[in-house]
């Protein structure tokens, strides 16, 4: 997924994070506490996330998010990240596989982002041009 966010100025930036989702749409991701994403997510929470792929026939499509995201800092919060990190496929190196790899003094940290809205790539044509628009997901 890719996570646009932006400064105390407004400042934009975007960064790409591999992911996982919980049954209630958040997702959850891991990031050098450092990263400037990191550090704009500390100071302003209001994220958008992309996530782009393609259908089992080809096409591209997307998920669009409005979010609120957070640095975990609850042991409770937490331990349940890392339960549903796990369960993602990644390199070895990228494992977390206990609460001391994302706390203290350890350099990564665990992020959620909690979904305001929900919107899914679509296309439609005006005056016989193709666009893509974004519906409305009803949750």
């Amino acid at each position: 997924m890719v996570i646009a966010t932006a400064d105390q100025n407004g400042k934009p930036w975007i960064s790409p994070v591999s992911f996982q989702p919980d049954s209630e749409y958040s997702l959850y991701w891991v990031s050098s506490k450092e990263a400037l994403h990191s550090q704009n997510i500390r100071n302003r929470p209001e994220v958008a996330i992309v996530i782009v792929g393609k259908t089992p026939d080809g096409a591209v499509d997307g998920v669009y998010f409005d979010a609120m995201a957070t640095e975990l800092e609850d042991e409770a919060d937490v331990k349940h990240a890392v339960a549903i990190f796990a369960k993602r496929p990644k390199e070895p190196r990228f494992d977390v596989n206990s609460i001391s790899q994302v706390t203290g003094d350890a350099v990564w940290r665990l992020y959620k982002a909690k979904p305001i809205q929900i919107s899914k790539r679509a296309d439609t044509t005006v005056n016989n041009q193709a666009i893509t628009i974004r519906e409305k997901v009803e949750l």
